[in-house]
């Protein structure tokens, strides 16, 4: 995606700060505390959301399709051993995670750039621990007016309903289907509503 390529040095800015508080403290309650947890953090772009989760983790890891958002990501965790970044299409290479099985699998404003992102779903149930969960915050369902030019920003979905994500998690068989609305952007001269969605075994 060009789009992020070109905004990667700039992406970290009060309001993107102020953001990802909001979606790690809304977060925080399904990361356990333990001293073994392997996370994955999914679109972590620079990673502002697992700065509150990396000193927890014994394993951290960061996918991103974009090198410059990486670059950054790196540069933010340098000191920790336990984390790691990896630039790759998962939609793609969907075999890039090997054998790595996860405790807890998190996203924020990534799904909604996916072609397909109930496979990728999908994907991520496969590498999760017994009793793991895929946590998934995104839009709400919206009428496509959010971002400014879909197209140019790789954006395949305005967002995703309550009642869709529920087959999802109905048709892969999770156990636990939560859904909460989490923070509401306004914007556009409207509000955007964000939602997390967990997704468990």
């Amino acid at each position: 995606m060009n789009h992020f390529s070109e905004i990667a040095k700039d992406w970290d800015t009060p309001q993107t700060l102020e953001r990802n508080k909001i979606f790690s403290d809304a977060l925080t309650k399904y990361v356990p505390n333990k001293t073994d947890l392997e996370l994955l953090d999914f679109g972590c772009g620079t990673g502002l959301l697992s700065e509150s989760f990396a000193l927890r983790a014994d394993k951290l890891l960061g996918i991103d399709t974009t090198k410059e958002m990486l670059e950054i990501f790196d540069k933010r965790f340098k000191n920790l051993e336990n984390t790691q970044s990896l630039c790759v299409n998962l939609e793609e290479t969907p075999e890039s995670l090997g054998d790595r099985f996860f405790d807890v699998i998190y996203t924020a404003m990534a799904f909604h750039h996916l072609k397909r992102p109930q496979r990728t779903l999908e994907l991520f149930k496969k590498h999760l621990k017994n009793g793991g969960k895929v946590a998934v915050i995104d839009l709400d369902q919206e009428d496509g007016s959010f971002h400014p030019d879909n197209k140019a920003m790789g954006v395949h979905h305005y967002g995703f309903g309550r009642i869709e994500l529920q087959s999802w998690a109905d048709e892969l068989k999770f156990k636990n289907f939560d859904h909460d609305i989490i923070h509401s952007i306004d914007k556009n001269g409207r509000i955007y509503r964000v939602a997390l969605s967990l997704f468990s075994l």
